[in-house]
C-alpha cells in the first residue's frame, strides 16, 4: 500500500517541520528573550503561526518567514510615518529595531506582498501582524529606594559597629539622585568607607575619588585619586531592589575624601558626588610643662668663716619647678589592641548578606593616629611622653606616662635622668683656700620620679606668643 502523502498536504508537513525546527531552536536559547514573530504562508495566503502581542522601544523585532522569503517583510508604526529599516536579513528571518521615541499604544505593522503580486519591488502589500508597543515603563518610586537604602545602611552601620566596637567607619549609598544613606556626617582620616550603589535596571556606575590622600611616615603628601569601576547587572524590571557594593573597602587620609559617581544608561552619564569632610588624625603632640623636682643643676660657692672661707651649696635644695618640653605619643594602649582580620559582611539587601565584598584588606583595625577632637576614650587619652628640660635641654631627660585630663591638658608620671655637677673630693662646709670658680666637681646622671601636668604647645602660643 502506498503511503505518501498527497501533494495538497505537503505544505502542511513542510510548514510542520519547520515550525518544529525552530521550536527546538527557541528551547536550546531558552532564557533570552529573542522577540520573535513567526509567519506561515500556505496556499498562497500568509497568517501568523506564533508570534508575541506586546514589544518595548529599543527591542529588537525578529520575524521569521516560513513557506516564503522574508525579503518581501516590511514594517511600520501605524498612525505614524515611520517606516523601519532592517537591521540584519537573511532568507528566512528579518529583524527591525524598535526606536525610541514611539507612541505607547501604536503598533508596528508588519506587511508583506499581496499574493496575486509578482513585482520584485513589493509595492503592493497587506498588513498580516500587528504588535503593540508597550507603554514605557514608569520611573522607580524613589520614596521605595530611600526606605530601603536606609534600612540596609543602617543595618550594614549597625552590625560594623557591633564588630568594632567603634564607630570608627562610614557607610556611604548612592541611587540614581545621589546620596540616600550617609552613617556620619564626619569622618577621620583613615576610616574604612564603604561605598555602595542601590541598583536600578541598567546602569553602569563608576567610582572616582578625587582627592584621596594616601598614608605616608613622612609629612603627608597628597598622591592622587583612587579609582575604580563597577558595572552592574541589567535586571528584569520587577526586579527587587539591591545593593551593590565598590570593593574593596576604602580609605583615604587628608581632611576631605571626594566620593564621585558616574551612573551611565545608554549614552546619558549622570555624575553624583558626595564630600565626606574629614577630622585630621595625629600619632603625637609637642607639649610644654613643669615637672616638680629635687634634681636640680647644682652650683657651688664659698662663704666666709672668719679667716677661713667654706664651700657651700648657692642652688635650690628643695623640690621645686622645671619647665620641660616634650613629645607625647598619643593612644599608646591602641598600638597593642588585637587587630581585627575579619572581612565584614556587606548587605545586598535588607535580610541578605555578601561576606565575599570587602576584598583582601577587609576593614582592619590598622591604627593611623588619633582623632583627638571625637576620640576621647581612657586608651585614646593615655600617651608616652619623651621630653627634655628647657634649661639646659642636653641636661635633663625624661620618659613616663600621660593622662589627658581635658584637651590639650595632660598630667604626667615620668622617670627623669638629670646630669648635674657634684662636689669631687671635697663636700660642703669644708675649708677652700682656693677660688669659687676652681671647687673641684664632676659630673654625675641622677635619676628620680617626678610628677607634673603640661599643655600643648598650641595652648602656649596663644597664651604667651601675643604681642
Amino acid at each position: 500500500m502506498n503511503h505518501h502523502a498527497p501533494a495538497s498536504a505537503r505544505p502542511l508537513l513542510l510548514a510542520a517541520a519547520l515550525g518544529a525546527a525552530w521550536l527546538l531552536a527557541s528551547a536550546a536559547t531558552a532564557g533570552a528573550d529573542l522577540r520573535q514573530l513567526e509567519l506561515t504562508r500556505q496556499n498562497a495566503a500568509t497568517t501568523v503561526s506564533s508570534g508575541l502581542d506586546r514589544i518595548a522601544a529599543k527591542d529588537t523585532l525578529t520575524v521569521r518567514c516560513v513557506g516564503f522569503a522574508c525579503e518581501e517583510v516590511r514594517a511600520s508604526v501605524d498612525k505614524t510615518a515611520v517606516i523601519l529599516s532592517p537591521t540584519a536579513s537573511s532568507g528566512t528571518e528579518r529583524s527591525f529595531e524598535i526606536p525610541d521615541g514611539v507612541p505607547s499604544g501604536a503598533f508596528v505593522e508588519i506587511r508583506t506582498c499581496l499574493p496575486s503580486v509578482s513585482e520584485p519591488d513589493c509595492g503592493k502589500t497587506a498588513v498580516v501582524a500587528k504588535v503593540a508597543i508597550a507603554a514605557a515603563a514608569p520611573p522607580p518610586d524613589r520614596s521605595t529606594a530611600l526606605k530601603f537604602c536606609s534600612d540596609v545602611g543602617a543595618r550594614q552601620a549597625a552590625e560594623l559597629r557591633a564588630d568594632r566596637g567603634r564607630d570608627d567607619f562610614t557607610v556611604i549609598l548612592f541611587d540614581e539622585s545621589g546620596p540616600c544613606y550617609i552613617s556620619r556626617q564626619f569622618g577621620a582620616e583613615g576610616d574604612p568607607i564603604l561605598i555602595g550603589f542601590v541598583a536600578v535596571p541598567g546602569p553602569t556606575v563608576s567610582l572616582d575619588l578625587d582627592p584621596c590622600a594616601t598614608l605616608s611616615a613622612t609629612p603627608k603628601v597628597l598622591i592622587g585619586a583612587d579609582i575604580s569601576s563597577l558595572a552592574l547587572q541589567s535586571r528584569s524590571d520587577d526586579a527587587p531592589l539591591a545593593v551593590e557594593w565598590f570593593p574593596p573597602v576604602r580609605r583615604c587620609f587628608g581632611v576631605a575624601a571626594g566620593v564621585k559617581v558616574s551612573v551611565t544608561s545608554g549614552t546619558t552619564t549622570k555624575p553624583l558626588a558626595y564630600t565626606l569632610k574629614q577630622f585630621e588624625r595625629y600619632r603625637a603632640t609637642l607639649q610644654v610643662g613643669i615637672a616638680l623636682s629635687r634634681l636640680h643643676q647644682q652650683t657651688f660657692g664659698l662663704r666666709a668663716d672668719g679667716a677661713a672661707k667654706r664651700i657651700i651649696e648657692t642652688s635650690a635644695g628643695e623640690r621645686g619647678p622645671e619647665y620641660l618640653a616634650s613629645v607625647v605619643l598619643y593612644a599608646i594602649p591602641r598600638y597593642f589592641e588585637k587587630r581585627s582580620t575579619k572581612e565584614p559582611c556587606l548587605y545586598v539587601s535588607t535580610t541578605k548578606k555578601d561576606c565575599s565584598l570587602a576584598g583582601p584588606e577587609g576593614a582592619s583595625r590598622a591604627y593611623f593616629g588619633r582623632d583627638p577632637v571625637n576620640e576621647t576614650a581612657w586608651k585614646d587619652r593615655v600617651g608616652l611622653m619623651l621630653g627634655t628640660g628647657l634649661n639646659q635641654p642636653g641636661r635633663r631627660f625624661l620618659i613616663g606616662g600621660t593622662f589627658e585630663l581635658i584637651t590639650g591638658v595632660n598630667a604626667f608620671v615620668a622617670s627623669e635622668s638629670v646630669r648635674r655637677p657634684e662636689l669631687e673630693g671635697v663636700a660642703t662646709d669644708d675649708v677652700f683656700a682656693g677660688e669659687a670658680a676652681t671647687i673641684p666637681v664632676r659630673d654625675h646622671w641622677r635619676q628620680a620620679w617626678v610628677s607634673g601636668v603640661a599643655i600643648d604647645a598650641r595652648y602656649a602660643l596663644a597664651l604667651f606668643g601675643r604681642k
